[in-house]
Order: C-alpha cells, then structure tokens, then sequence
C-alpha cells in the first residue's frame, strides 16, 4: 500500500473522528481518482490510499470533499459526512478560514428564483502562483543562516484567470507589493516553519484579491439641502461688519 499525505486536517474543518482503520474508510478524490482515508485524522494533515492513483499523480491536488469537473469524478461532502456520522452542514459551517474556496458561477441558482445577488469570493489558483523558498532575515539563530523557511511569493495579475474586473481594480490599487509589471510580489518570514510562512504567503494574497474583488458603491449625486443653500441670517452678517470696525488700524 502507497501512503500519501494531505495538507488539511481537523484544524480547517475536516471531521476528527471520520473513520480510517477499516476496509472502507472515508472516500476522498486524489487527483480525480476515488480513494479513502487512513488512519486517525490530525490537526493539519490527514493520510490517504494511493494504491489506485497512478504514480504520476502524487502530487496532484486532492479533494476531501467536493467534486472535480474537469475528471468528471464527483465527491459530495454529505458523502464525506455520512462516514463520518454527521450531516453536511456542520461540516460546511466548521470550515475555518484558512481553507481556499474556489467559486464556480456567478451566483447561487434558487429553486424557482433568480440567481443570487451575494457577493461571491473570489480565491486565487495556486497553479498560477510562483512560490520560492529563500533564507529569511532578522533574528532567528543559527536557524536562519541554515534554513530557506522564507517564502518568496509571485503572482502575475495580467496572466491570470480572475475576472476582467478584479483584474483591473487590483491592478488600479496604490500597493507596494504591486510592481510596475503588474506581478503581485509577497515575502512571508513571520513564522520559522516553510509551510506556516506558505500558508500566510497565499492568505495575504488572497486577502490583497478579496479587496480588489469588492464592488465600489457608485455615488448617487443628492440635492443639497435648504439650510446648506439658504443664504446667512441678517443677524450674524450685522455682527460681522461690527467686527469688522474693530480691525487694527495698519499705517
């Protein structure tokens, strides 16, 4: 049996106690091929069969849960919930916010209505994402002379495939991680794990997309009103050509 390791564990929602110890095992998609869990789930990791996924496919993207269009292989997540005893939802609302969510569509069809007007998130593909390992700098110890566990980000708006508008609002934006060739570049070295700084490198990345991804509200031209319009009371322009006597006398 070929173990594989996946980056997602408790700590971004997956359910700890989904089965792994049998024949079974909770089902999971490696690279579009269905497999299953093995062993116990850990706070950021969780181990996988790759005993039916080809060998040029280990380091291909997984999905705990989800579907992957382009191989056709489908995983609903009540699947997922219902080895692991519980329901869809509870798993949809423990997802924890380091999780990406890559968002297909323009909206969220309603039985019998429109498509929703929410605004959706949009989440950058890792593909298109240059990532670097290099030295960080600062204190750290011997540490730092010895381990690249900085992380070195770059990502080209223009060759990407976010949407036309967020495009050109992020390239719009006054921001010195946004070069004059439009290449969004980050450096993460706030934590000594390579992994953690790749994690804060792709989260502020993300963060930097998601705010250029917000709709600027139009402003709507209103009719001042009368106070703003009508003309001083005759009262205060009397005292102020009384103050005006009162001036000192330049020679």
């Amino acid at each position: 049996m070929r173990i594989g390791v996946v980056a997602c564990g408790y700590a971004d929602g997956y359910p700890r106690l989904a089965p792994g110890d049998n024949d079974r095992g909770t089902p999971v998609l490696v690279d579009g091929v269905r497999t299953r869990t093995v062993g116990r789930v850990s706070m950021d990791m969780i181990t996988v069969d790759l005993t039916p996924v080809p060998d040029g496919a280990r380091r291909q993207r997984s999905s705990p849960s989800g579907a992957e269009p382009s191989d056709g292989a489908v995983l609903s997540i009540d699947e997922v919930a219902a080895a692991a005893g519980t329901v869809g939802y509870e798993l949809m609302c423990a997802r924890a916010p380091r999780v990406p969510v890559r968002v297909v569509g323009e909206g969220c069809p309603r039985p019998g209505g429109p498509a929703s007007t929410a605004p959706l998130r949009v989440v950058v593909d890792e593909a298109e994402v240059e990532i670097s390992a290099v030295r960080a700098q600062g204190a750290g110890g011997q540490n730092v002379n010895k381990v690249s566990s900085a992380i070195h980000l770059r990502f080209d708006v223009a060759a990407s495939s976010l949407p036309e508008a967020v495009k050109a609002r992020l390239l719009a934006r006054h921001d010195r991680r946004l070069s004059d060739e439009g290449v969004v570049v980050i450096k993460a070295q706030r934590h000594r794990s390579q992994e953690l700084n790749r994690r804060d490198a792709l989260e502020r990345l993300n963060a930097l997309v998601a705010k250029a991804a917000e709709v600027p509200l139009s402003r709507k031209p209103t009719r001042p009103t009368y106070a703003f319009e009508a003309p001083p009371p005759r009262g205060e322009g009397v005292r102020s050509e009384v103050k005006a006597g009162a001036r000192q006398v330049v020679d």
